[in-house]
Parts: structure tokens; C-alpha cells; sequence
């Protein structure tokens, strides 16, 4: 399933919108190490006191894009009791890892590692091995 630009600046718009029961939205860009090209994770956290889901927004732009899905926009919900973090690490100007840990009771637990590598024909990103294989306890 894939969102176009309108789609995500109005999840981000409904995110930040005021209400009783607001979910957090947290987000990280990530610039290569050419400095070319940005990585961006945009977060929403639902509402709740135990399971609550976390919609994950991945994106790959050019250097200040907004939002940054030129070359790459993936989308992953998970339900978990604890918290979402996460780390972004450029191997290359070419290949890029998203792991994805749940902190529960001060020790964190591996939800995915995504490894995305740039396409030569097309210049988008692409898993570098298919998500079935990556994602654990999705939703």
C-alpha cells in the first residue's frame, strides 16, 4: 500500500490536529553520507494505555525535500505495549538500514531491520531483500 504526498501531509495534518485523545507523531531525517539525499521517518503513535499502534512513514528524498518520497516511500504498522525507536544508518550513498526496536521494561527488542538499496536503472530505492523477511509481529 503506498500514499501519495497529499495522503501523508494529511496524516501529519490529522497528527498534529488538537482533540482529546491526540496521537504523538515523532520524525527523524537522516542525511547521507554525500549529503545528498535525506532519509526521513515519520512516526504516529495511536492513542492508548497498553498496545498502541505505530503507523511507520519511510522516505527517501533529495536533501531537504518535503516531504522526502522521491526515491522511496514505505509505510509499516506495528502493535506493541512499549515504546518505538528506532536507528538510521547510511552504509553508502547507495544503501541505507532502518532497524526498528521496541523499549519495553529498559531493554529493547528488534521489530525489523529494513536494509534499502539504490536501484542503477531507475535511481529508486528498493529492499534489498523482500519485507516479508524483515518485519516481524506487523500488523
Amino acid at each position: 500500500m503506498t500514499m501519495d504526498r497529499r495522503a501523508f501531509i494529511a496524516v501529519l495534518a490529522s497528527a498534529l490536529a488538537p482533540g482529546c485523545a491526540v496521537p504523538i507523531v515523532k520524525t527523524q531525517r537522516e542525511s547521507s553520507l554525500d549529503q545528498q539525499l535525506d532519509f526521513v521517518v515519520v512516526v504516529r503513535i495511536g492513542p492508548g494505555r497498553r498496545e498502541r499502534q505505530h503507523e511507520v512513514f519511510v522516505g527517501i528524498g533529495a536533501r531537504g525535500d518535503n516531504p522526502a518520497s522521491r526515491y522511496l516511500h514505505e509505510e509499516y504498522t506495528y502493535l506493541i505495549a512499549g515504546e518505538l525507536d528506532w536507528r538510521i544508518t547510511w552504509q553508502s550513498a547507495d544503501r541505507v538500514t532502518l532497524e526498528l526496536f521496541e523499549m519495553a521494561e529498559g531493554r529493547a527488542r528488534e521489530l525489523a531491520s529494513l536494509v534499502f538499496v539504490r536501484d542503477p536503472a531507475s535511481g529508486a530505492f528498493v529492499h534489498a531483500r523482500p519485507p516479508e523477511e524483515t518485519k516481524t509481529e506487523s500488523v
